[in-house]
């Protein structure tokens, strides 16, 4: 059976043996991207512009035989597009020989990207193009905007990883991507080791590359952000001995970032911890000049937990404290919904509980797993019974942690799972053979579950919601863009938060509005 490297090893090796034209054609091809007919790339073919060298053309006949033989080779499939991986392999070797401006260029011509008009689907291909192309040529306002409407627009037509980790991470090339500019570099590590994090997802070679790149003798500032990326994917790895020797290797790196007090916790010192935590709050608040700070991202989620565990009088009104100033300062932020469920767990002993119902909801809507373990403990912790779609979340989580090298996360859900009941008995077993293995703590029984609800989670988000007439969650919003003196009116649909503001909205049409009743939250204007 041929592996997957094998294979993309033997279409290189094709086309190594192509004539120059095909092999000029395959790069033009990669950098389009999108589907294509066979008389669109003739087409560009015929144009005086087109970037091809000056040598006689095929006509179109003999240019569908070449289209043919590219597809007998594999270098082509459905679409008239190069395999993923080949697509990027061969874009970057057009980067490397110089022809990569010319040919965006005149595949920009050719085929105008417009965020406002045409068909969905051929809208996100050309923004994926975009993002390719603001990737590969350094150019940041083109990968925002190409983000900004693949998020917004494209999420049921794109695949399930997102567009950074399939240009650069699926098909790394540690070469090409040394090369990229410092701010490019840390740009796609930190949305690839985002992505890795939240879904569990492990891309060896490039934490390969990562942990090169900390290691080596740079500007001291360069290292810092990829120090944290490395830090936190070791703490999600249950790689405590190397996290420790990052710490101490690097010990500037991480001043003011909670990550010394996260280590110690985890390793079962959470006096020490909080003490940690604590004198890096005051360093944040000497470099910021505010006084009240946090940290951003897992430490401040540790934190919270160590102010649980150790439980003196005002720690829980600290953590109150705390979950605010990060709704303030971090508001809209990956962590936000693990932080309200933390908060729900200190509420939940007074009157004033969150409510519930669009916790779950925001929870659900996530599909992030490290909040489906901090969500599902809290509501552990609360004493709710946990919902069998909760627990089947946990159990995903624990196979996905366990078979890709996540082994702290597994190793939680597991023990979570355990303490659900008797029929989980073998994940409590396993969670005990791997928390020995990683030589850490567990952070399920730092708080014993209240006893007294035994209710379920629709009983309890039956007695936190809140019925807000007056509030409106839905509202119809027109953005307006002036271009080229066009004035082009969009109108959108924006949902209210939980936290808080407003969604970034879905585009509406127009005959919806005009349909009587269609959007009961129109005013009679």
């Amino acid at each position: 059976m041929i592996s997957e490297k094998e294979d993309h090893h033997n279409d290189i090796t094709a086309y190594d043996t192509l004539a120059p034209f095909e092999r000029h054609l395959l790069q033009l091809i990669s950098v389009i991207y999108e589907p294509v007919s066979v008389s669109f790339l003739f087409n560009c073919l015929t144009r005086a512009d087109a970037p091809f060298p000056d040598e006689p053309r095929p006509s179109k006949d003999e240019f569908r035989l070449i289209i043919s033989r590219l597809h007998a080779a594999g270098l082509l499939i459905d679409g008239n597009r190069c395999p993923a991986h080949l697509a990027e392999r061969l874009t970057r070797k057009a980067v490397e020989n110089g022809l990569f401006s010319e040919l965006a260029e005149f595949v920009e011509r050719e085929a105008s990207v417009s965020y406002m008009y045409g068909k969905l689907a051929t809208r996100c291909w050309r923004a994926m193009r975009q993002f390719r192309i603001g990737v590969y040529s350094g150019d940041f306002d083109k990968i925002d905007q190409a983000l900004a409407f693949i998020n917004e627009q494209c999420a049921e037509l794109a695949g399930k990883e997102p567009p950074v980790v399939l240009v650069a991470a699926r098909d790394f090339d540690a070469k090409w991507f040394g090369g990229l500019p410092r701010s490019m570099q840390f740009f796609l590590l930190n949305q690839i080791c985002r992505y890795s994090v939240e879904h569990l997802q492990h891309y060896g070679p490039v934490l390969e590359y990562l942990e090169k790149e900390s290691a080596m003798a740079h500007a001291p500032d360069e290292l810092v952000p990829f120090h944290r990326l490395l830090a936190t994917y070791f703490l999600m790895q249950g790689r405590f001995i190397d996290l420790q020797g990052l710490l101490q290797d690097h010990g500037a790196s991480f001043e003011g970032a909670g990550f010394p007090g996260t280590l110690a916790f985890l390793l079962g010192d959470t006096d020490k911890a909080i003490a940690l935590y604590e004198q890096d709050l005051k360093l944040q608040q000497e470099y910021s000049g505010r006084r009240d700070n946090f940290f951003f991202g897992l430490p401040g989620l540790f934190f919270l937990l160590a102010l649980l565990d150790r439980n003196r009088e005002g720690d829980r009104a600290a953590i109150r404290h705390h979950v605010a100033t990060v709704m303030n300062l971090f508001r809209g932020s990956l962590e936000e919904t693990s932080f309200r469920f933390l908060d729900a767990v200190v509420r939940s002993a007074g009157s004033d509980m969150p409510d519930m119902m669009v916790l779950t909801e925001q929870l659900k809507a996530e599909n992030r797993f490290p909040t489906t373990l901090f969500a599902v403990l809290s509501l552990y912790w609360i004493g709710v019974e946990i919902p069998d779609d909760f627990q089947a979340s946990l159990i995903a989580l624990y196979q996905e942690g366990l078979a890709n090298g996540f082994l702290w996360p597994a190793m939680e859900a597991a023990r979570l799972l355990g303490e659900l009941g008797d029929g989980n008995a073998k994940y409590g077993e396993a969670a005990e053979e791997l928390r020995r293995d990683l030589g850490c703590r567990t952070i399920v029984n730092i708080i014993e579950p209240q006893g007294s609800w035994k209710h379920s989670l629709q009983e309890l988000i039956s007695i936190t919601s809140r019925v807000r007439e007056s509030e409106q969650t839905t509202r119809l919003v027109w953005l307006v863009d002036y271009r080229d003196g066009v004035l082009h009116i969009t109108p959108k649909e924006q949902m209210k938060k939980a936290g808080g503001g407003w969604s970034k909205g879905r585009s509406i049409a127009l005959s919806r509005l005009a349909a009587p009743g269609e959007l009961d939250f129109l005013t009679a204007q």
